[in-house]
């Protein structure tokens, strides 16, 4: 069979096989994708394996590179070697091996491999059935394994998450996980390999990466009849150990048929971030593909800890927003999906939010921790989980842009914010903490070790975002009535909050800037600049005093400038001993400098001196070229990372940047622009993907570009904008409705440049490809009144709900102006 199958091969020789041999009697077949940027060598002379994998050049595996495997108590079989020789064949340009036998242990399994080219990648399906069942320890259909540690930087993987080579920090480290894909990349010599597979609908699939004994990278593909179990607790990561996956029982005649496609391309071709003027852009996306992802610990499970410590921390307002800047499907996908899981198993029928998932009971309150690993932490009632959930679906909710999935969310968010609401037991619309005085020794907040009690500006600032957000989608789902009482609340709590400290609120008139607490006996505490408590109300709007604005950020800069930070810490002067767990200073959450906080820090200076909120996001570039951010913290004094903890929310600078700077607001209708950018960074062009669509964002001091599938939208002020199939809506400002809708009558690529949107509304559009009919439609006129279109020639009433539409001839090459103006 071999012999015949050898000479197939040499009588139906083309200009570019896909299918080579080595000899006839050698067994090794070399197949390539058409670019020649993937090569694999299969070897079949008493074995079946890969041999061989040649990516862009490079060899990336082991003489082990591939093969299928099980595991039967403590011992592997696999088709690495001994096995008897499986008969090869060819068909309509693959490859197809057939009776490959292994097995041991009382478990024996039989496969079949077929190899085809599928345009520029090599597909591999592999059909397994078990010729005997028995306990399954582990299994691998396949598994690779590459050089070493330094083959790859990590494996981007089908959850949004990553396999970061770098936190693989000892012999048998292993992260499992349940997904589909695994994309490695090596930026230092431009490499990526895409490894993803497909069986049939409801069939799982379960990856597990290790660095063996050997210090070679191993990733096992695991598929099963069911979803795999974990071993140990709720663990998919262990420090050193294999065993991630519960053993589980193979039946006779159970089977397994998954195709995998294997696509390498240059490193550089892959979620290019666009030419970032002023910054390094390879830092950028290096963060946000490394940090930024290890947050996700499974599907459903994503906080802005990660896998390597086990937390997912939901007590935190910003991890949806990491969507934004990382900018990937998978992850916003796995996002929405872990919001359901928390509204699931998270919230107690109170509305109460428990704070935490880990891998064990850990730091849990004795009683909280629950079989899917949420619970309550034992440093105290943290109430910004309720602030944190609402937080994170509304901001969920602008990236995937579902308004059903918004929908099934609304009563989650509402119980969880209602269950502060009435917390407001003394009428200030101010909540109250679980706790009255620093006395108790329980925290309120992130800052969980410092006994905030009482009243608390940091969850008062947080519930007043919450507030306003929330609101906001009320109003999308049609509830009115609810959307008024948030507003009515968050602007009574804003007055509250405002007040000097002598007349019940936060604000130090003293000190010009706000305290931290007031216990229940009405003294204040944490009076010594608190960052978090002094930037969120900045960011948030909850502080629109000009005067005050200025007085916290001028003496920030002043003291960061003095220091010579290259962050903001979480407090510039130290607590007073009572106040914290933690009495040192500068040390941990009593002066150190968290990266958690840097996206705050960045939009507060972003609206008040953009050139500060710059350098600090240089700054943290800079550190990312030193040592990767893979810390928990920074010590304020030698600036050096600390902490056995590794925090994905390390990333937020970079969020800083996308959100802030470059005013990138994904909405659930529109994409909005609102950048603050400085002369260095002014004509970055950014790529950027929303809901699958690619655009390109040009961003300069004297306006926005937006450009989609040929079409570009021009405005020197904030703008939204969005491409439909039949042309495009333009918002003027934040605007939730377009302002005006333009439909063309034949497809092509449209310019739309808006120079003015106010009594006057002055724009023009033009065609670069062929003459066409369009209509325009302007939104938010004053219904019955009448509108003169200056330049298009026509004469428009608008009707009762404040449109007028009207039709124009655009010549290709010759821009069509128009001005709107009052009618007679």
């Amino acid at each position: 069979m071999l012999l015949l199958a050898i000479y197939a091969l040499s009588s139906h020789q083309n200009s570019d096989p896909f299918v080579k041999f080595s000899g006839r009697d050698k067994g090794t077949f070399t197949m390539s994708d058409p670019e020649k940027r993937l090569r694999i060598t299969l070897d079949t002379n008493g074995r079946c394996a890969l041999s061989s994998i040649v990516v862009n050049g490079h060899e990336v595996a082991t003489e082990q590179a591939a093969f299928s495997g099980i595991k039967v108590g403590d011992n592997w079989f696999t088709t690495e070697n001994g096995i008897p020789r499986p008969s090869v064949s060819t068909n309509r340009g693959g490859l197809t091996v057939t009776g490959i036998r292994f097995g041991g242990g009382g478990v024996n399994v039989e496969e079949s491999w077929r190899f085809v080219r599928d345009g520029s990648a090599i597909q591999w399906r592999i059909d397994r059935t078990y010729l005997s069942g028995g306990v399954i320890s582990d299994s691998g259909s396949p598994a690779f394994h590459f050089h070493d540690m330094k083959t790859w930087t990590g494996a981007l993987l089908g959850t949004g998450g990553v396999a970061w080579c770098k936190l693989f920090d000892a012999p048998n480290a292993s992260y499992g996980v349940h997904t589909n894909s695994a994309e490695f990349w090596n930026d230092g010599n431009d490499s990526s390999l895409d490894i993803s597979s497909s069986q049939g609908i409801g069939r799982p699939m379960a990856l597990r990466f290790t660095r063996e004994p050997s210090n070679e990278f191993s990733l096992v593909f695991e598929p099963s009849p069911h979803r795999l179990l974990t071993k140990h607790g709720q663990a998919r990561y262990l420090h050193a150990a294999q065993d991630v996956w519960t053993p589980w029982q193979a039946n006779r005649f159970d089977s397994t048929s998954v195709t995998y496609t294997l696509r390498a391309k240059p490193y550089s071709q892959t979620r290019n971030p666009g030419d970032l003027k002023g910054i390094d852009g390879k830092s950028v996306k290096e963060i946000l593909n490394t940090i930024g992802r290890i947050g996700v610990i499974d599907d459903k499970i994503i906080g802005s800890n990660g896998w390597y410590s086990g937390y997912a921390v939901y007590h935190e307002p910003w991890v949806a927003m990491m969507g934004l800047a990382i900018d990937d499907p998978r992850f916003t996908a796995n996002m929405s999906a872990a919001l359901d899981y928390e509204r699931e198993n998270g919230i107690e029928p109170d509305g109460l939010v428990k704070s935490r998932w880990t891998y064990d009971a850990g730091d849990s309150e004795p009683g909280t921790y629950d079989p899917t690993g949420f619970y309550e932490c034992q440093w105290g009632r943290l109430m910004d989980s309720q602030t944190s959930y609402a937080l994170n679906v509304s901001q969920q909710f602008d990236l995937n842009g579902d308004v059903d999935w918004l929908r099934r969310q609304k009563s989650a968010c509402e119980s969880a914010i209602d269950y502060l609401l009435r917390r407001d037991t003394t009428g200030d619309h101010l909540v109250k903490m679980a706790t009255d005085t620093w006395k108790q020794h329980k925290s309120s907040d992130w800052l969980d070790i410092t006994w905030a009690s009482y009243e608390s500006a940091f969850v008062n600032a947080q519930l007043y975002h919450a507030l306003s957000e929330w609101s906001e989608n009320e109003e999308i789902l049609g509830d009115h009535r609810k959307a008024a009482y948030y507003r009515d609340f968050a602007a009574k709590l804003k007055v509250s909050f405002n007040k000097p400290i002598a007349n019940g609120g936060f604000w130090d008139p003293k000190n010009m800037w706000y305290a931290y607490w007031r216990e229940k006996d009405g003294s204040i505490y944490g009076d010594n600049l608190v960052l978090p408590i002094n930037l969120m109300p900045i960011a948030y709007g909850l502080c629109d005093d000009l005067a005050r604005k200025a007085a916290i950020l001028t003496h920030v800069e002043k003291k960061m400038s003095e220091e010579k930070l290259f962050c903001w810490p979480v407090n510039i002067y130290p607590y007073r001993a009572f106040e914290t767990g933690n009495p040192r200073f500068p040390d941990y959450e009593n002066g150190d400098i968290f990266l958690a906080w840097a996206e705050v820090g960045i939009q507060s200076y972003a609206g008040y001196d953009v050139k500060t909120a710059v350098k600090y996001l240089k700054r943290i570039l800079d550190q990312y070229k030193k040592d990767g951010l893979a810390f928990q913290r920074y010590l304020r004094v030698s600036q050096r990372g600390a902490g056995d903890d590794i925090l994905a929310n390390n990333c937020n600078a970079v969020v800083g940047l996308y959100r802030d700077i470059y005013g990138i607001h994904p909405k659930y209708n529109r994409l909005y622009l609102a950048p603050r950018i400085d002369a260095d960074l002014s004509g970055s062009r950014v790529n950027y993907s929303l809901r699958d669509q690619p655009l390109s964002i040009m961003l300069t001091t004297r306006g926005s570009t937006v450009r989609s599938e040929g079409s570009t939208v021009q405005c020197s002020e904030d703008f939204g904008v969005n491409f439909t199939r039949r042309g495009l809506e333009f918002f003027m400002r934040d605007e939730s409705k377009p302002a005006l809708t333009i439909e063309r009558t034949s497809s092509g690529p449209l310019d739309l440049r808006v120079e003015s949107w106010g009594k006057v509304k002055r724009w023009s559009l033009s065609s670069s490809r062929r003459n066409r009919t369009i209509k325009q439609t302007l939104h938010g006129l004053t219904p019955g009144r009448r509108y003169r279109i200056h330049d298009g020639g026509s004469l428009s009433i608008a009707d009762n709900q404040g449109n007028a539409t009207f039709l124009v001839a655009i010549k290709v090459g010759k821009p069509a102006e128009f001005e709107v103006k009052l009618g007679s």
